[in-house]
């Protein structure tokens, strides 16, 4: 967790995290001059083309007034416009949804700054893993299909040209 509590260490905190949506209003409990606190966040994993949340954000706070961000270091996997948070009170949630056919890791940062300006962070590490498809059984699949069943899916696949151990068969398809 980091505690940032002047002007000067805000604004670097989100020139750094990159502010992607802003909630008020929270009420919490502790002590007045205490800063927030933000609960545990655990690393989440998916698959591509997949919705990640809504991912529990637990906040405690002396303070009613607070101010949430979010942001991923990552925006080609996590487009801005992606990321949501939602909720009230202490109980606030996050979803992230990554582009369309996109796969990697990234860092997601939460930020919470409070009307006594105290700032906490907190962060954890999201992998979009790739859903692989063999290209020779999904052309076969999809040759073999009765003409009038629905369409199958292509996005959401990260196609290998070797996926089916026969890279020789790929070859002949795409010549």
């Amino acid at each position: 967790m980091m505690r940032l509590s002047d002007k000067n260490a805000w604004q670097s905190a989100i020139a750094i995290v990159g502010i992607a949506a802003i909630v008020s209003g929270c009420g919490g409990s502790g002590s007045q001059d205490s800063a927030p606190r933000i609960g545990a966040l655990m690393d989440q994993v998916a698959n591509q083309d997949t919705t990640i949340g809504p991912i529990p954000v637990a906040v405690t706070s002396a303070t009613t007034d607070l101010q949430f961000s979010a942001a991923v270091k990552d925006e080609n996997l996590v487009p801005p416009g992606n990321v949501m948070l939602s909720g009230t009170g202490s109980s606030r949630s996050l979803t992230l949804v990554p582009a369309s056919d996109q796969t990697g890791s990234t860092e997601v940062t939460i930020v919470v700054r409070d009307a006594l300006g105290h700032v906490v962070s907190s962060g954890f590490r999201l992998t979009v893993n790739p859903v692989y498809a063999g290209f020779t059984q999904y052309a076969d699949t999809a040759f073999q299909a009765d003409p009038n069943a629905a369409p199958l899916a292509v996005s959401g696949l990260t196609f290998q040209p070797d996926a089916d151990g026969n890279p020789d068969a790929f070859t002949a398809l795409v010549q």
